[in-house]
């Protein structure tokens, strides 16, 4: 049950989230959307199976040092953005319009898994 549920997730992820994440996140020089990383981790936490960490960043470090895909993240929505579309919060605002989109395809893919237990 654990592999079709973590179908869902990449199935959401690929076809939804992304492009969707991309479309919202800042684009300067595009390194920020070239940094998108997703990867399925080891995880001891009470209660899951998997867990899906998805980020920008992947190492890009600002002038000052910083994290620099959390410092844009965290920036104030009225700066100048110079690609109409784009700004803060972009992966959250991205999340938070598809997650009805990925409880769908997780519980999908678990009744299908049910079902063919069930025959």
């Amino acid at each position: 049950m654990e592999k079709k549920a973590l179908e869902g997730v990449k199935d959401w992820e690929e076809k939804d989230l992304k492009p969707l994440a991309d479309s919202y996140t800042p684009k300067d020089t595009g390194d920020l959307r070239g940094s998108y990383l997703s990867e399925l981790l080891p995880t001891k936490a009470p209660g899951s199976v998997f867990t899906y960490r998805i980020s920008y960043g992947n190492g890009l470090v600002g002038s000052n040092g910083e994290n620099y895909a959390a410092e844009v993240h965290d920036w104030p929505s009225d700066k100048n953005w110079t690609t109409p579309g784009t700004g803060p919060r972009y992966l959250e605002r991205a999340k938070n319009e598809t997650v009805s989109l990925l409880q769908g395809k997780v519980s999908k893919s678990i009744k299908t898994i049910m079902n063919q237990r069930m025959k």
